[in-house]
């Protein structure tokens, strides 16, 4: 019987988080489709400016993150990169990228502590922007 076994493709090293930049909201970048949100985390993309937007849901001790790939990080070598918010419960932050136009972004959601050996991902939720542009 044959058993593969592979690491989650979420994985996001330290060196490809950025801290965010606190703002007071998501600056009209949840209104349409490209967002993703449960109780914990709301993550919205704005593909105008390339900006991701992380909301941190809960008073859980845990920071909240975005995340995103792209059909051009992936064939092109690049790396994930994930915007970190730690500000605590109810606060927004923004993290600004550059992606080429018309490529398609999937991004998600999580939350993780950021303390001791291990440091689970949780909460985690996806969305996608199809047309980047």
């Amino acid at each position: 019987m044959l058993c593969v076994t592979a690491a989650p493709a979420h994985a996001v090293g330290d060196s490809q988080v950025k801290t965010g930049t606190k703002v007071s909201g998501p600056d009209g970048a949840c209104g349409d489709d490209d967002n993703a949100s449960n109780t914990n985390v709301t993550v919205c993309f704005k593909a105008y400016g390339d900006k991701l937007y992380v909301k941190d849901g809960e008073a859980d001790g845990r920071s909240a993150y975005g995340q995103f790939d792209s059909d051009y990080v992936y064939w092109n070598g690049g790396d994930t990169k994930a915007c970190r918010n730690p500000y605590g419960a109810g606060t927004w932050v923004v993290c600004d990228y550059a992606i080429v136009e018309g490529t398609s972004v999937k991004f998600r959601g999580f939350t993780q502590d950021n303390e001791g050996t291990i440091n689970l991902e949780r909460n985690e939720v996806w969305g996608y922007d199809l047309n980047n542009g």
